[in-house]
């Protein structure tokens, strides 16, 4: 989205899986020492640094501030978003009603692939449900909602796509669980370019409580989240306002709880409209827009 722009990456040590996927898609990125971090950004001297990072210090950023660097920062819950020029939190509030803090799905970036994808019916008889929990699925929902639920719903003739993330350490195990429950429904892709394909296919959804949410709401399929963390549980527009089963945090929600709401979902097409109808009333089409535009203002 910035085309015109010199763009450059720097990663700490400890993010090679980040830091490989950026230099795949042909942009410069260095790996430097955490502890030598802010003074290679200070000496790169960008217009505008942007921090992909959840908790960023506010002493990391009253240096970037001291030397006139402009800030931008996604999903910071730290001490540091008091200090940025900017922070989007699209997923999860931040307590500071400040002017620099835009919070809300209003700043959500929905990637290109999801913007010309028509909605289909997701009302009618389910055939195919997705399940999809991150790149890493650090609870191992994955094995979870398969062991609870996939004999029942191969049993109906009802599909399941697993997409797993380069993170996922339990590919083994899940496949074998997959193929012991019926190897013709159960499919596993280990990764995938383009999820929204598996997405615009889907009936219903069981998700993790992150971005993938409101992916599946701009599709348009019921969906039901069990959340992997404690900073997945702030994830607000993952609430039953917006069309969303939550069933909470995964170290709360037993096998029983996932199987019996699966499957009150699968048999109730009254529910499955009314979560579509809530979760669409959001255009999210133009949070991309609304983001390049604020962080480009920074250049003025």
């Amino acid at each position: 989205e910035f085309i015109g722009h010199n763009i450059h990456f720097i990663c700490a040590e400890g993010n090679e899986m980040a830091s490989s996927y950026v230099s795949n898609h042909n942009y410069t990125c260095d790996i430097v020492p955490q502890i030598e971090l802010a003074e290679r950004i200070v000496d790169f001297y960008p217009n505008v640094l942007i921090n992909d990072a959840l908790d960023v210090s506010a002493e990391f950023m009253a240096t970037m501030k001291k030397v006139g660097i402009k800030t931008v920062n996604f999903e910071d819950m730290g001490n540091g978003a008091e200090i940025a020029d900017l922070v989007i939190n699209a997923l999860y509030p931040h307590q500071l009603p400040k002017k620099n803090i835009l919070v809300g799905p209003s700043y959500f970036c929905l990637r290109d692939e999801f913007l010309h994808l028509s909605k289909l019916d997701k009302c009618k008889n389910p055939k195919r449900m997705l399940l999809a929990f991150g790149g890493v699925d650090e609870g191992d929902l994955s094995n979870r909602v398969l062991n609870a639920v996939g004999s029942e719903l191969t049993s109906r003739g009802i599909h399941l796509d697993i997409i797993l993330g380069p993170g996922y350490k339990q590919y083994e195990k899940l496949s074998s669980l997959g193929k012991e429950i019926n190897e013709k429904y159960v499919n596993i892709v280990h990764t995938t370019q383009r999820i929204s394909d598996y997405m615009s296919s889907a009936d219903i959804a069981v998700t993790s409580g992150g971005r993938t949410v409101l992916e599946l709401a701009a599709v348009g399929v019921p969906t039901i989240v069990i959340c992997q963390n404690d900073r997945e549980m702030t994830h607000t527009f993952a609430s039953s306002k917006n069309g969303i089963l939550n069933l909470g945090h995964r170290k709360h929600v037993t096998n029983e709880m996932i199987y019996n709401q699966v499957i009150k979902v699968v048999e109730d097409p009254d529910l499955r409209k009314t979560m579509v109808s809530r979760s669409s009333e959001m255009d999210l089409r133009k949070g991309k827009k609304r983001t390049i535009e604020a962080i480009l203002s920074l250049l003025k």
